[in-house]
């Protein structure tokens, strides 16, 4: 067994006294070297048996936007202490950098995990990443595209010819499967996260979330009967969206790290949905710098990825091979990949461990806000 560099720090910092001959009393000097060798023992066996912990500071995890709550199931997670107690180095936020990839920063071990996309992990591990997906986050999809109500586009065709917003990276590769199945020409104008280009009426069509972008057209004026919705989901396309990857060697070597790095965080989520005022409170206080956000969009993006997560809480954080295989042959066909990577060497921990609570349920808020009333109608905050 090799010796662990902090035994080894340990080790040359200390300097034992001699032991005393047979027969004397032993010495202060003795008393303190069989202390100092007793922790030394200690600090060997705890190092041998958390060799991962000791050998890191922090495990760090890139998470692919701003701090919202699209990520509050990490950050109650973290400020809960859930990590800690499965017995994990502090785990430290790594927020979106457009100038590098989450995948790439995971393959060569400048962060632990990430989340991003399921169909973006896929072409990702095509495209040579040595990537794997240890659980599946969104089992739904928020993503959609939205026209005035008096724009003249009632149905994908009408598209044609027309104005449309399309985000870069992950987010618009079932955008072009969209555009392509439904056999739409229109003019690409790239869209940013600012929603003034279709407020003002420079494009015609525009890409959104349902737990973001589309809330902050109402917060803009607009009312949900000003807009019309095209969700992918109703064409086919509702694939699973956020998910946590890892590398391959952090998963063959560290297996049990990341199976406690999931548990912990669905635990997270599990809390966050349970306690929204604190942990809208938490989640605005990380955003701080990043947004001018608000407690009321920020519950409303809360309450609309409850709605994201499967109703049984044993499903949590798994993947449906199905769902996979369909979604894999979706972006074949797309051309977007070439091959289909076999599900098993993939999705290696879709099914590692749902948070212990049997009473769970989705509540009464998620199942609302997952129809179209926006929280200005009826009973939403």
């Amino acid at each position: 067994m090799l010796t662990p560099p902090i035994f080894k720090k340990l080790r040359s910092s200390i300097r034992l006294p001699r032991v005393g001959f047979a027969g004397k009393k032993p010495s202060k000097n003795l008393k303190t070297g069989v202390s100092l060798g007793g922790l030394l023992i200690f600090v060997w066996l705890f190092v041998s048996s958390n060799g991962y912990a000791a050998e890191r500071e922090n495990l760090r995890l890139y998470l692919n936007w701003i701090p919202q709550s699209q990520f509050a199931g990490y950050i109650m997670a973290k400020e809960k202490g859930f990590y800690r107690e499965e017995g994990l180095p502090p785990v430290v936020f790594q927020w979106m950098d457009d100038d590098r990839s989450p995948f790439e920063d995971v393959a060569n071990g400048e962060v632990d995990f990430c989340t991003a996309w399921l169909a973006d992990g896929i072409r990702n591990r095509v495209n040579g990443k040595p990537i794997v997906e240890i659980a599946q986050i969104f089992a739904k999809s928020s993503q959609m595209l939205v026209v005035r109500s008096d724009s003249g586009i009632t149905k994908p065709s009408d598209m044609n010819g027309r104005k449309i917003g399309i985000w870069s990276g992950e987010h618009r590769v079932l955008l072009e499967k969209f555009l392509k199945s439904q056999h739409i020409e229109a003019i690409e104008i790239p869209q940013s996260d600012s929603l003034i280009p279709f407020l003002r009426g420079l494009i015609d069509i525009c890409s959104v979330m349902w737990y973001n972008e589309y809330n902050r057209l109402i917060e803009s004026g607009l009312t949900p009967e000003d807009l019309r919705l095209f969700r992918l989901e109703d064409y086919e396309l509702g694939f699973p969206e956020d998910a946590i990857f890892c590398s391959e060697k952090m998963w063959r070597e560290h297996p049990e790290i990341c199976q406690k790095f999931v548990r912990a965080s669905l635990r997270g989520w599990q809390y966050a949905f349970a306690h929204e005022e604190e942990t809208v409170e938490t989640v605005l206080r990380y955003s701080r710098g990043w947004s001018h956000s608000n407690a009321n969009h920020q519950t409303w993006m809360l309450r609309a990825i409850h709605s994201q997560f499967p109703e049984r809480l044993t499903d949590w954080g798994t993947l449906p091979q199905t769902t996979y295989e369909r979604l894999g042959a979706c972006l074949q066909e797309t051309d977007i990949i070439t091959e289909i990577p076999a599900f098993q060497d993939f999705c290696v921990g879709a099914c590692i461990a749902a948070p212990k609570d049997s009473n769970w349920k989705p509540s009464d808020n998620a199942q609302t806000v997952h129809s179209t009333q926006h929280p200005n109608q009826g009973d939403q905050p």
